[in-house]
């Protein structure tokens, strides 16, 4: 069995009366992919602001190889966590290569 590289436990994040992510709890283990599907307004933006630490989570618990990242969000320091990029959100805006499709951006930005 791999070992557990992203722990999501009980994850709940409020905006007034709407609630986004609700005590979700997840699992992703070392070479696995997942997706985050859902229609709009389900909360998939949002998670993934909290997984990257561009939003802080009202409770829960986020891990990623072991180490608790939630209070690294106040510190500016999820995507340096053990002096390696960690969680990233890529916003992906065709303007920017009129010319080239998604795929194409996305190795362009990842190159060096």
């Amino acid at each position: 069995m791999t070992e557990i590289m992203l722990k999501v436990e009980k994850l709940v994040k409020k905006f007034g009366g709407l609630t986004a992510t609700d005590s979700l709890d997840f699992d992703v283990r070392e070479g696995e992919i997942h997706a985050i599907i859902g229609p709009n307004g389900a909360g998939k933006t949002t998670l993934i602001h909290q997984l990257s630490g561009l939003l802080k989570p009202d409770s829960g618990s986020i891990q990623f190889d072991g180490k608790e990242i939630i209070r690294l969000i106040d510190k500016h320091d999820v995507t340096h966590l053990c002096g390696a990029p960690v969680i990233l959100k890529m916003i992906i805006d065709n303007k920017q290569f009129k010319t080239k499709n998604r795929i194409t951006n996305i190795m362009t930005a990842a190159s060096p």
